[in-house]
């Protein structure tokens, strides 16, 4: 595994995410989802709502995508709920971003990574 931690602010991770799709990229959120279809964004326009909604993302582009993603269930209060593991279909680069976080009344930007695995 390859990975790169980092300490990203929101206008640091739309940048990034920018210049995935100027490549031609494409990102999945990490999201507990209602039904088997996950969220597919190829703009920073439809990446804005989600700087911050999920701080898991999967980065995808066709000349290393392999298998489709695969699908994990959970129950939640009663309902059954689907995700994303890592590592399962693709390969992914994987981007995790925790953003600002509040602990104990003070406010600091999480560490973050970007990881690729090659299996």
């Amino acid at each position: 595994m390859s990975q790169l931690d980092f300490y990203l602010g929101e206008e640091d991770k739309i940048d990034l995410m920018s210049f995935v799709f100027s490549e031609g990229g494409y990102i999945i959120p990490a999201l507990q989802y209602d039904e088997l279809n996950y969220t597919v964004i190829k703009s920073t326009e439809d990446y804005l709502p989600f700087v911050n909604r999920s701080i898991l993302l999967f980065i995808v582009h066709e000349s290393y995508f392999k298998e489709p993603l695969t699908w994990g269930t959970i129950e939640k209060e009663g309902k059954e709920l689907f995700y994303i593991p890592q590592r399962t279909g693709g390969p992914t680069i994987d981007f995790y971003s925790p953003g600002i976080i509040n602990k104990d009344q003070i406010r600091f930007i999480g560490q973050g990574s970007i990881s690729y695995y090659t299996s």
